[in-house]
């Protein structure tokens, strides 16, 4: 009898979720694309019995946190940042595309290439370093804030601003100019979500997750949300 209870303790005690855990993850300081993000992630780790909390950073320091174990992984970020932060597990499943949008103040109709942005005078935010080392052109500026890019795009001080697709659409819906149009992806990137090693026993089952959330499309259900809930109408400027 006693066996027989012990067996039964024992399948009852396998069948318990694993312990909950609270991860503490980095994401970029006012970032829309992060707090998108880490509502997808408060569903997933929701459904391995975890809860996160979420701390906002400037770009570099988040990145450094996580990746010296300071905190437990950062919300998302492009794969390219694993080459100098080791340290870093991705998890397979993307989160957001990150696209290069041409933002004017009149229809783009010819804009393919690099080559063609760099023929006119083209602005973007002083911090995308890929993007400025792209702009080569004689014409070109760096503004210090999304909003006043849009605001000096909106008087015409420049033919084109490039930003990332998800900035120039929270930048508009903030400025509201008279007439704005977009042109998208110039270039387009995967951003992934990324845990310290010391949690490598969580990625697969948080790709099992992810996984079964992007099929269902529950993830881009999340995004839309989101999106409606920050900028409105403006989500729908690039399609």
């Amino acid at each position: 009898m006693l066996k027989k209870l012990f067996f039964i303790c024992l399948i009852f005690i396998g069948s318990l979720p694993a312990q909950a855990g609270v991860f503490e993850l980095s994401a970029r300081q006012n970032s829309l694309i992060d707090l998108m993000g880490a509502e997808i992630l408060k569903e997933a780790y929701g459904r391995l019995g975890h809860t996160i909390m979420v701390k906002q950073r400037p770009g570099s320091r988040a990145i450094k946190e996580s990746n010296s174990g300071l905190n437990d992984g950062v919300v998302m970020r492009l794969e390219k940042v694993m080459i100098k932060n080791e340290n870093l597990l991705k998890v397979d499943v993307p989160l957001w595309k990150f696209q290069v949008a041409v933002f004017s103040p009149s229809p783009v109709l010819s804009v393919k290439n690099w080559d063609d942005i760099n023929k006119k005078r083209a602005a973007t935010y002083l911090g995308y370093k890929y993007i400025e080392s792209k702009l080569v052109g004689k014409k070109h500026d760096l503004v210090p804030s999304f909003e006043i890019g849009m605001r000096m795009l909106s008087k015409k001080r420049f033919d084109y601003l490039i930003y990332g697709k998800l900035d120039g659409l929270e930048a508009a819906s903030k400025v509201k100019p008279r007439n704005i149009y977009c042109t998208s992806p110039i270039e387009e990137y995967d951003e992934f979500h990324m845990v310290h090693k010391s949690h490598a026993a969580l990625v697969p089952k948080l790709n099992e997750v992810l996984r079964k959330m992007e099929k269902s499309k529950e993830i881009e259900k999340i995004q839309m949300r989101v999106l409606e809930e920050h900028i409105g109408e403006y989500s729908k400027l690039c399609d």
